[in-house]
Formats: C-alpha cells, sequence, structure tokens
C-alpha cells in the first residue's frame, strides 16, 4: 500500500493546492515596473489630489498625454507632518498594492480618476475595456448612450 505524504505542518497545505494564491514577500518598490514606480512616485510627490486619464493597458498604467493631475493643497496646516520616505526603496503600503492589483484585473481599460491622500491611493474609478485591442481614452464627459437608427 503506497501513502502519499503529508503537507508540512510549517505551511499548513500541499505544493499541489491550487485553491489559494501563493503568498508572496511583501512587495516593495525595487519590485515595480518602471511605469507602475511613476504612478507611485507621482502620488508621493503631490501627496493630496487625482490622476485622470491615465491608459492602463495589460495591467500597466500608461502615462500619456492625456493624462491630467489636479492637485490639491490643504491650507491651515492639514498637510502639515506628511512624511515622505528619505530613501528611494521602501516597501509599499497596501493601499498601494491594492491599487495595483486593481490595475492588473483591469488588464486593459482607462483610469479615469485615482483619488489620493497623504500620497496613498483611496479611490478608484476605472473602465474596462472587453474584446478591444487598442483601448482609447475617454476624451472628455460622457453624455451616455449613443444610439444610430436607419431607415
Amino acid at each position: 500500500m503506497h501513502r502519499r505524504p503529508l503537507p508540512s505542518s510549517s505551511t499548513g497545505s500541499s505544493m499541489t493546492d491550487r485553491s489559494r494564491p501563493p503568498l508572496r514577500p511583501p512587495l516593495r518598490t525595487q519590485d515595480l515596473s518602471p511605469k507602475q514606480r511613476t504612478l507611485v512616485d507621482l502620488m508621493s510627490e503631490h501627496q493630496f489630489g487625482r490622476i485622470e486619464n491615465i491608459a492602463v493597458r495589460a495591467g500597466e498604467p500608461i502615462l500619456g498625454r492625456s493624462v491630467k493631475v489636479v492637485r490639491v493643497i490643504r491650507l491651515g496646516g492639514e498637510s502639515g507632518g506628511t512624511r515622505v520616505p528619505l530613501t528611494n526603496e521602501f516597501e509599499l503600503k497596501q493601499a498601494v498594492r491594492d491599487l495595483l492589483d486593481e490595475l492588473v484585473s483591469l488588464d486593459d481599460g482607462v483610469v479615469l480618476r485615482l483619488e489620493f491622500k497623504r500620497g496613498l491611493p483611496c479611490l478608484l474609478e476605472t473602465v474596462q475595456f472587453l474584446g478591444s485591442s487598442e483601448p482609447q481614452a475617454p476624451m472628455g464627459p460622457q453624455t451616455g448612450p449613443q444610439t444610430t437608427r436607419h431607415s
């Protein structure tokens, strides 16, 4: 009689258990692609505001000419005490990891609005393109669906 080895008690799951994604080490800035790093640096530099109209292709943010950065300046000392990392390499906060995971899930589309406070993302609005090989960033406000009638 042949018995299968029991899973190691240190991990609690077997190597063939595919029901849970593998755990990955904490993501650091050096693990980012250049496009992801540019986005993280932009939020860190401005601290408060929003970024609009970011094209996303294959889960990567494309900061092209159509991107708008809207700065918000907190008056009266509310933004005082904000800590900007002193080094170029640091562990990413959970909000940044969540943002990057959402962009990967989006795959191809557009970030209509990404709001950030104290350099961290706090709100994300996206549009996903289905079945399109080349997503186009929206040019202006959308008025709703348009239909064409044929006589």
